[in-house]
């Protein structure tokens, strides 16, 4: 897995963090983010963390994050990000491989919000990520939130997409089936879940929205200058606010509380 990743390093953001889908997903996060941020200094743990955006973003607000990937090539970006930011003293670093994920490393501490951005956790699978989400809830305060931006099994556009070329070929699975997804080149195994399924027991669930629609690679269509787009983005816009189709979305945001 680290291996995979650490061939798609250099190339992230060019190819999702810096285009108009992955700007408008990320604005979005932001957004709902912001709200559990506001007049607060937060200790985040930020788990399958990528180049930094997120924790740059965060750390310049003044919240303490500690960023985690299994990749040590996308932590060199995250390292190149902070230093240009002049945010270092905020950032700490350290390699976590969500599927044997060494917690110990955190010697106990409890943090306010654990975050994962942009389907991290589907590269586990189910049995993985129940292990995972049985571990996750030490490392929370109590009261403290647990982030997750997860895919789905059901996307709204795919589906478009192949009722379109009048194909039964579906680009997704449930959890209990991966599907080959290529990454720079590598195919990564990825499984897609539904929110039920990546809600720790006994945390309540607060606000569940679509992040988009559009899927990273189609980039064709996410061009601000045609009608299509327009319409769409309305769509998108009108579907966070409501919350509606989330299920049915290229990520979804979900956002979980520890109870006292």
């Amino acid at each position: 897995m680290q291996a995979q990743f650490d061939n798609a390093a250099a190339t992230y953001d060019k190819d999702f963090t810096e285009t108009i889908i992955g700007q408008n997903q990320r604005k979005r996060v932001w957004k709902l983010l912001s709200k559990i941020l506001e007049g607060k200094k937060l200790n985040i743990l930020e788990l399958n963390c990528g180049t930094g955006e997120d924790a740059v973003w965060l750390a310049r607000q003044g919240h303490n994050v500690w960023a985690t990937d299994v990749s040590a090539e996308m932590l060199l970006e995250v390292h190149n990000k902070i230093t240009l930011n002049e945010c270092s003293n905020y950032v700490k670093t350290s390699i976590l491989d969500l599927a044997i994920p060494n917690i110990e490393q955190f010697n106990n501490q409890q943090f306010d919000l654990i975050f994962s951005n942009f389907g991290g956790l589907n590269c586990l699978n189910s049995i993985e990520l129940n292990q995972l989400l049985a571990k996750l809830p030490d490392l929370i305060k109590k009261e403290g939130k647990l982030v997750l931006v997860i895919m789905p099994p059901n996307s709204l556009y795919e589906n478009m997409a192949s009722l379109i070329k009048n194909s039964v070929k579906k680009l997704r699975s449930d959890g209990k089936q991966s599907k080959k997804v290529n990454v720079n080149g590598k195919m990564i195994e990825t499984w897609y879940y539904e929110a039920k399924d990546v809600l720790p027991n006994n945390f309540k669930p607060l606000v569940c929205k679509p992040t988009g629609f559009l899927p990273s690679y189609a980039k064709n269509h996410a061009n601000k200058n045609s009608l299509f787009y327009k319409i769409w983005y309305l769509f998108e816009e009108f579907c966070f606010k409501t919350g509606s189709f989330s299920a049915k979305a290229d990520h979804y945001y979900l956002e979980m509380q520890k109870p006292v």
